[in-house]
């Protein structure tokens, strides 16, 4: 049976993450799971417009973690 390798990309309000799994023969492994956090500062919450820069920033170097952490 073939392997089956998969890229998850989640993007919420104040996360950035990506994880790889890989199945076979009906077994599941989670090979790697990253993710960059905004900051908040207290009382301000979160502006679209930074969520957006941040996420722009961290995607790649997010990305590429994950796919050194899994091989």
């Amino acid at each position: 049976m073939k392997q089956a390798v998969v890229l998850g990309i989640e993007s919420t309000a104040h996360t950035f993450g990506a994880g790889i799994a890989a199945s076979e023969n009906n077994r599941r492994k989670i090979l790697a799971n990253q993710s960059a956090k905004f900051p908040t500062i207290a009382g301000k919450g979160y502006l679209p417009r930074e969520l957006a820069e941040h996420h722009a920033e961290k995607y790649s170097s997010v990305v590429q973690a994950a796919l050194q952490e899994a091989g």
